[in-house]
């Protein structure tokens, strides 16, 4: 009886020193898309997700609690290797970064980096994985805390399961609360906070000039009103490096019932004369902006992009 109360606690010392205080250790990616995979609304990547991971509302990615996410961000057309040139060990010690771990990896046939750096707590750690090539980059970040080493082991379970489609046309996120029915603009990608539209579905070199439309949906602003976050967005343009910002044809008519501000901003950025039509359509808590945005010889497209906007239909 007295070996098998050892044995008893010998084994439960081993389950619960399963999970190492080291560091998992994250190597090249060799994945294969199952039917487990999920993929992450608004991009071409596809993931098994940790457990008791959800859909993130208010960013492009993976969610369990405020300290514990995963994000994604990819951008058709932009050349890997100018993300390597803003995410490297030299910039991150210029901000001041401690840098835990640093490598080049792969990710199937993908070159890419991995960075490891201190989170903004003692116990919390920030991931970066990097990938892509000349026609596309993608951003990978987690952060997680150290003292939940389970969770931070199926994090990186997860990024072994990290897949790529580059045949496959990025769909908005299951969690969108709009759609629209004019096809006039298609949906581009997702970057950032913002999806994109544009007339064919493909975001061009930014020195193509195309017309452009990027959506967000604002949360949490019920007593919010319209004109002041019109007014921080202008605030937010000039912060940004906009000059001779004009206001024009302000509206308060409604769409489809909701209430909404419209407006026309000129403006000037980068040495170019640029017009932009934007929509602030309230819903509840939620404020969708649209806003499309054009260079001055397609000023002629911004009637376009009103009525592609009035098209609008809130979920």
């Amino acid at each position: 009886m007295k070996n098998l109360t050892f044995l008893l606690i010998g084994i439960s010392i081993l389950i619960l020193s399963s999970c190492s205080d080291k560091r998992p250790v994250l190597n090249d990616i060799r994945s294969h898309k199952t039917p487990e995979h999920l993929n992450i609304g608004g991009t071409r990547l596809f993931i098994i997700p940790p457990r008791r991971f959800t859909i993130a509302e208010d960013f492009t990615g993976l969610s369990k609690d405020r300290d514990c996410n995963i994000r994604f961000d990819e951008a058709k057309g932009e050349k890997i290797r100018k993300i390597f040139s803003f995410y490297n060990e030299a910039a991150f010690k210029k901000q001041g970064k401690e840098i835990l771990e640093a490598k080049k990896i792969k990710v199937n046939e993908y070159a890419g980096k991995f960075f490891v750096i201190k989170g903004k707590s003692e116990d919390s750690e920030i991931l970066y994985l990097l990938f892509g090539d000349n026609s596309f980059s993608v951003i990978v970040s987690a952060e997680y805390r150290t003292d939940e080493k389970q969770t931070r082991e199926e994090i990186y379970t997860a990024l072994k399961s990290l897949y790529y489609d580059r045949d496959m046309s990025a769909t908005l996120s299951a969690l969108s609360v709009y759609s629209f029915s004019d096809d006039t603009y298609k949906f581009c990608e997702r970057l950032g906070q913002f999806d994109v539209y544009t007339s064919d579905g493909n975001l061009k070199d930014a020195h193509s000039q195309e017309p452009v439309i990027m959506v967000t949906t604002l949360d949490h602003l019920e007593n919010v009103e319209l004109a002041k976050l019109a007014e921080l967005n202008r605030l937010g343009m000039e912060q940004q490096g906009a000059t001779a910002i004009q206001l024009s044809e302000i509206s308060t008519d409604p769409i489809h019932n909701h209430e909404t501000l419209s407006r026309k901003v000129s403006f000037t950025a980068e040495g170019f004369q640029k017009i932009t039509y934007q929509a602030f359509i309230k819903k509840g808590e939620k404020v969708i902006l649209v806003q499309g945005i054009v260079f001055e010889k397609d000023i002629d497209q911004l009637e376009e992009i009103r009525q592609f906007t009035n098209s609008i239909q809130l979920l």
